[in-house]
């Protein structure tokens, strides 16, 4: 009895204690680098209204971990290793609902916090929740993955084996192919070389398997009948002679088209039975179009067509413009060019490559492009009236960059000034050149140095560039002890694999300094003794000296010297 009624009196003390200072030691356990993690905390709201709630880790030097107060969170104490990550529900102590929110918990998150709830400075409850927060295993999807993986590598084994198994069986009755060509050939060849017995009464049927099957190609008996095929196809098909014999039922189709795209079928009738059957998927791609950019002042561009090595003799190559306006740009007929049958805008400034019918390569070089030779150009090569290749090359011409820089001749350099966009390319080549009064290589940087063997000897040693232009894009060069004579046209061009990237102009014009000039005569004329000339030049240069001095407040004309 004794020992009940202590029971009862200690069960008694623990609801009392629970009653008012409710004390839950609950475990949540999270993985690092989780979202956030939520720390439960429930009270009535008898105990909650108009009450603060202080969650708080006890092991830190500076507890606090989160504070509400009736008017809002309060954040004057906390400790900042929770600052901006952690949040009560707004309606908490309306509520009763205390839990708190940690985002993106750590490892050294892991401790107790405690949940106390007071009012007035009276204690009315306090909870513990043990917060663990663990690595993420290594995970486990790689395993699942693999298992996957060989699951359906065995299920692909299985389906191979039994797919191939009947693939074998009806190889003779089904078969299949796909035929890949560019819009602009002669013609195109569907291909069907059966391997049953074409003896007998044998009717051969190419169709087009659309949405509404269409008739391509009928051959009975090795006689062709156009009167029953679609009329798109008529007199655009045809099958070799003897195709019974030969059993080559392939099909030749010519013009192919973008419309004549689809599944074309083959189906073979032996005494009005289903003999066999295959199938060509035709996939006729749009021309196809290259693009070429160059900078006005170039020397030239090359416009790009290569095809099937081998063509005929006979065949006949133009290159035409048809943007903006259609015109002949180079003709080759009879292995040779035919200069009188391109637009006298054209005349000597095309070329072609020698032997283009033994290369393939029918590529164009337009040498000196200007703006106005912007356009769609088309090469096409045809034999006795029918289109054989075609390919169209868009070629857009931009206007160069040019600058004029005025110097006084004297002057210790000279700065031919180019500024490009962005960082270059490492394997770009810089060449600064001189176009007049004779091309002249002035300097050269490549492989990311000067190559100053390459450069004119008039230049050498005279040139220099800014360290690392290809990571500053800085091309400007400097010109040292620059002469009367180095007045002219540099154009500065930046190519890679025969391609321009950017290209400048610059015009150096050199004023004649006249009284170094004058300094140089007397000197020399002094040396020869020359007293008449010797006293002429002198008078002439203190006369136009003092005028220079005077010009300011002396307007009179110098007198002519006879």
């Amino acid at each position: 009895m004794k020992l009940c009624g202590f029971c009862s009196l200690m069960m008694f003390v623990v609801f009392v204690i629970l009653l008012f200072v409710s004390q839950h030691a609950l475990s949540v356990e999270v993985y690092e680098g989780q979202e956030s993690v939520l720390l439960v905390c429930q009270v009535s709201v008898s105990v909650s209204q108009r009450s603060t709630v202080v969650w708080s880790r006890e092991e830190l030097k500076n507890p606090e971990v989160h504070v509400r107060q009736p008017s809002g969170d309060d954040h004057t104490d906390q400790n900042q290793r929770y600052t901006d990550r952690t949040s009560m529900r707004t309606d908490a102590l309306q509520t009763g609902d205390l839990s708190l929110t940690l985002t993106k918990p750590t490892i050294s998150d892991s401790d107790t916090y405690t949940c106390t709830v007071r009012r007035m400075g009276e204690l009315l409850s306090q909870t513990e929740e043990q917060l663990l927060v663990r690595e993420r295993p290594p995970p486990v999807w790689p395993w699942v993955l693999v298992l996957i993986i060989l699951l359906l590598l065995a299920a692909l084994c299985l389906f191979v084996y039994v797919a191939y198994t009947r693939m074998k069986k009806r190889r003779a009755d089904f078969q299949v192919g796909i035929v890949e060509v560019t819009e602009g050939v002669e013609s195109v060849l569907l291909p069907f070389k059966p391997t049953v017995n074409l003896s007998g009464n044998i009717r051969v049927k190419w169709s087009r398997s659309d949405s509404e099957p269409v008739t391509v190609h009928v051959c009975q008996n090795g006689r062709n009948e156009p009167h029953k095929q679609d009329e798109a196809y008529r007199g655009r098909t045809e099958m070799k002679e003897d195709l019974l014999k030969g059993g080559d039922l392939s099909l030749t189709l010519s013009k192919p088209c973008r419309d004549d795209r689809g599944v074309y079928v083959c189906t073979i009738y032996k005494n009005g039975k289903f003999l066999t059957q295959k199938k060509v998927a035709l996939c006729v791609r749009a021309f196809q179009v290259a693009t070429m950019e160059v900078t006005e002042g170039v020397e030239s561009v090359l416009l790009p067509c290569k095809i099937t090595a081998g063509l005929p003799e006979d065949v006949t190559v133009e290159w035409k413009v048809t943007v903006p306006k259609p015109m002949m740009v180079h003709v080759y007929q009879n292995n040779q060019t035919q200069p009188d049958k391109q637009h006298e805008v054209y005349r000597g400034r095309t070329e072609m490559k020698k032997d283009p019918m033994q290369t393939g390569d029918l590529s164009l070089t337009l040498s000196d492009p200007r703006v106005d030779d912007g356009g769609v150009y088309i090469c096409a090569v045809y034999r006795d009236g029918e289109t054989l290749q075609q390919k169209r090359v868009a070629l857009c011409v931009k206007v160069c960059q040019v600058e004029k820089v005025e110097i006084t001749e004297g002057v210790k350099t000279a700065l031919l000034p180019f500024q490009t966009r962005g960082q270059l390319p490492e394997d770009v080549t810089v060449e600064w050149r001189r176009s007049d009064p004779k091309p002249m290589v002035v300097h050269l940087f490549q492989n990311g140095q000067n190559q100053p063997d390459t450069q004119d000897e008039v230049y050498r040693g005279r040139t220099e560039m800014k360290t690392d232009p290809m990571g500053t894009g800085d091309l400007s060069l400097t010109l040292r002890k620059p002469q009367f004579d180095d007045g002219g046209v540099y154009i500065c061009t930046v190519y890679t694999d025969g391609e321009t990237l950017a290209q400048k102009i610059v015009v150096l014009c050199i004023q004649e300094d006249w009284k170094t000039t004058m300094e140089l005569l007397y000197q020399d004329d002094g040396k020869k003794n020359n007293t008449t000339l010797h006293q002429l030049l002198g008078f002439i240069y203190e006369t136009v000296d003092i005028r220079n001095r005077s010009s300011s407040t002396d307007s009179t004309p110098l007198m002519a010297v006879g």
